[in-house]
Order: structure tokens, then C-alpha cells, then sequence
């Protein structure tokens, strides 16, 4: 346990956290008070989130995910839950590496409309980011196509919690050329994949953030993969349909 707290009867406790430099991935161990039974798949607290990162950086945009995992077999009670929160940073120039996170975490709600408080309380912490990098960066800077539109893979970066790859504008508009990412939810349009050492391919399961910087005339897109990956093992990385190795 990392940290941990009670509140009129619940206990919230942080049990592992893992981080690459664009996600975070929190695991809270929550126990209900006694007569409430968290029988639900969908919980999530009403959060605050902030973040200065190692170098200084302060994040200034977040988005958030909720996971409730399978529950704990030998739990008669069904007051336990173990839920995944997952933080993603919007911002640019942010690292999760190393980062100092501070979270308030404001009341158990069943749904993702925060309309059905479950468990009221209100818990606090600060946590440090581990530092050590799971992930593999590769720097590629090629020309790619888009939908017939040019544009340049700058960075593929494969980690356990992400799969993230970078583009610049090419010779193409860049606004022009990423309409198909949004338009078909980024995942059809960008297509990853990884080839592991063995030949087993792994494909993304959903889109953690699209984000496109049009003033820096760059974009950054992220998914989570169809399973747990070890960077170590992967042997090429396709997006937009052409594969790059990074061995």
C-alpha cells in the first residue's frame, strides 16, 4: 500500500502506480461501509487532479479513466473494489516521469455522469511518479500518408500502459490531412499495431487521447493495447498503415 485513508467508514487505498511519460495508471483499492455492496462495473470518483513534472512543468490539461477490475473471489461482503484510474496528460510539454501528482477524490458515484452518489467522503494524497521510463522511444522522421495526405512520423513510443506516435505537417495542411483521424474515432485511420520478437501481432484496443496541436502544426495520438505489452519484446510498430521497426 502506497497510501491510504478512511472516511465515515470507507477506506480508499492506493495500492501500486505506474507511469510512462504520457499516462499514469493509479490502482485504488476501495472498501464501502459496512450494508453497501459495490456489485456495479462502472464506478468513479469526482476528482481533482495536478501535476508539476520533474523538470518543473506544470500540467494544464488532463483527461481521466475509470476501470473497475474483477473482483476478489474470497470478498463475501462485496464492499471491495479495485479500480484503475488512469490520468493522461493534454498538455504538450508535460512527462509523467517523475512527476508529483496531488489528487482529491471527491465521493464513490455508480455512473460516468456522476449522478448516483454511492459512497460520500473526500480523500487526499500526493504521490511521486516513478522515474525510471518502461517505455521504448523511437525516433523515426519519414514522410507517412494519411488518406492520400502527407505528413511526418516524428516519434513511435511503446510502453506497458501506451502505444503513442507522433506527426508533424508535411507537405500537405495538417488540418486537412487529420480529418480522418477524428472522423473515423482515430483508431481505423491510424491503424497501430505492434510485431512482437515472436511474430504475434497486438492491436489497439481503444483510443486513450487524440490531440493535435494546429499552431505547432503537430499531433500526438495514443492508444491502449489489447494487452499489457513488455516494450522489450517488440520487434516493429505499424501506424497508418506502414511499419517501422525499433529494434
Amino acid at each position: 500500500m502506497l497510501h491510504g485513508g478512511s472516511r465515515g467508514g470507507a477506506v480508499l487505498r492506493i495500492e501500486q502506480v505506474i507511469a510512462d511519460r504520457y499516462c499514469a495508471a493509479i490502482l485504488i483499492d476501495f472498501t464501502a461501509p459496512e450494508g453497501t455492496v459495490l456489485d456495479q462495473d462502472y464506478y468513479a470518483f469526482d476528482e481533482t487532479v495536478s501535476a508539476t513534472s520533474k523538470d518543473g512543468v506544470t500540467m494544464q490539461t488532463w483527461g481521466v479513466g475509470w476501470e473497475v477490475l474483477p473482483g476478489n473471489a474470497e470478498d463475501e461482503t462485496g464492499r471491495h473494489a479495485a479500480i484503475l484510474m488512469t490520468i493522461q496528460s493534454l498538455n504538450g510539454e508535460f512527462n509523467f516521469l517523475g512527476a508529483e501528482v496531488e489528487l482529491a477524490l471527491d465521493g464513490l458515484y455508480r455512473d460516468n455522469l456522476r449522478r448516483e452518489l454511492v459512497v460520500p467522503g473526500r480523500w487526499n494524497c500526493t504521490l511521486t511518479l516513478p522515474e525510471t521510463d518502461p517505455g521504448r522511444l523511437c525516433t523515426v522522421n519519414e514522410p507517412i500518408g494519411i488518406e492520400g495526405k502527407n505528413a511526418v512520423l516524428t516519434t513511435v513510443y511503446v510502453s506497458p500502459l501506451s502505444l503513442t506516435c507522433e506527426i508533424r505537417q508535411g507537405t500537405d495542411d495538417l488540418k486537412e490531412t487529420i480529418e480522418a483521424i477524428y472522423s473515423d474515432d482515430g483508431k481505423e485511420s491510424i491503424a497501430p499495431e505492434v510485431t512482437l520478437q515472436s511474430g504475434e501481432t497486438v492491436g489497439a484496443a481503444e483510443r486513450i487521447f487524440l490531440m493535435t496541436n494546429y499552431l505547432d502544426k503537430r499531433g500526438r495520438y495514443c492508444f491502449r493495447m489489447d494487452e499489457i505489452l513488455d516494450p522489450e519484446t517488440v520487434s516493429s510498430v505499424t501506424v497508418f498503415g506502414e511499419m517501422f521497426s525499433i529494434e
